[in-house]
């Protein structure tokens, strides 16, 4: 259900309509034990190292530090590897809302305080809640999830508002 405290204008409800358009679009995140992973963007021919050098150390070819100093991977990276710790490319946080999407929500909380209502933090996580529910995701937008957001646009600029005149 979409808040009516932050979705009342007709830009609002055009995002969520974006976001159901933008659904049908094949999403960057695949789902490993239940939770959306992101997959790291290796450098061309990191991967096939790291799965090289994952199975060298798994057939007692090499260990693990002269199976990383021979196919420049960290040490670490190459251990959790190897010993189960990590998914096979996993990394990092799935983006929840599409390039698209981030660009309209960052759009209409511009227009907002140009207007003379501007949103907070709280208000935008509600938005993106509500856009996140409606993609069918069981995700929880959270304040980490605003700091990574306002990362990605950084015109987003957070201000206390100061009265016109002092009394």
């Amino acid at each position: 259900m979409i808040p009516q405290t932050t979705c009342s204008s007709d830009n609002a409800r055009r995002l969520v309509l974006l976001s159901r358009r933008a659904s049908k679009i094949p999403t960057m995140c695949k789902t490993v034990s239940g939770r959306p992973v992101k997959y790291k963007e290796w450098m061309e021919g990191s991967q096939q190292k790291l799965d090289q050098a994952v199975s060298a150390v798994r057939n007692k070819q090499l260990s693990i530090r002269k199976a990383a100093q021979q196919f420049g991977i960290p040490h670490s990276t190459l251990h959790d590897h190897v010993s189960g710790k990590v998914n096979p490319g996993a990394t990092g946080h799935c983006r929840y809302l599409s390039d698209i999407e981030e660009e309209e929500l960052a759009l209409f909380l511009k227009k907002n305080a140009e207007i003379g209502y501007p949103r907070t933090r709280k208000d935008a996580i509600l938005l993106a809640q509500a856009i996140v529910e409606v993609k069918g995701l069981d995700v929880q937008v959270t304040e980490g999830w605003w700091e990574r957001f306002r990362g990605r646009h950084p015109s987003l600029i957070l201000r206390k508002g100061e009265p016109l005149s002092q009394r």
